[in-house]
């Protein structure tokens, strides 16, 4: 009987092992799927967004603002139609996307709030994801950015 239960404890838990890294690949956190850095580009501010390519991010769930007024800015990244079983027809944005916010001096000591939402391909959608971003000049007129 022992020699029988040895082999067959060895095949249970091999397969659980396979299992837990074939679940733990496929669903991503919302930082890996979405990774943000920022930048100073002559006098304007560009935010990117590094778009895993599982993932896409909802053109219409995309907004920054500074306290309760929208900021304007450029979207540079191209725009896919789909139909999504959560939200319908939607655009969406994959790959990379670029924000150009005209005048960076204009919110200099300031805090931004970027609002995005997006999903994991056919695995899970996120909720809302609100990221900080805190823009600082030292007395030697460097640039600095930090998400909060």
């Amino acid at each position: 009987m022992k020699k029988i239960l040895i082999p067959f404890l060895f095949l249970t838990l091999n397969i659980h092992s396979s299992s837990e890294n074939f679940f733990s690949s496929e669903i991503l956190s919302s930082e890996d799927s979405f990774k943000l850095s920022s930048r100073e580009y002559e006098d304007d501010l560009i935010i990117s967004i590094l778009i895993n390519k599982k993932s896409y991010i909802y053109s219409e769930q995309l907004s920054l603002k500074d306290g309760q007024n929208d900021i304007s800015y450029e979207s540079i990244g191209k725009l896919l139609k789909i139909e999504d079983e959560f939200l319908g027809e939607s655009l969406i944005y994959r790959n990379n996307l670029d924000l150009l916010v005209r005048n960076l001096d204009k919110y200099t000591n300031k805090s931004l709030t970027l609002t995005y939402q997006g999903c994991l391909e056919n695995i899970i959608c996120y909720p809302k994801i609100s990221k900080n971003i805190k823009i600082k000049k030292d007395n030697k007129s460097n640039i600095f950015f930090e998400f909060l």
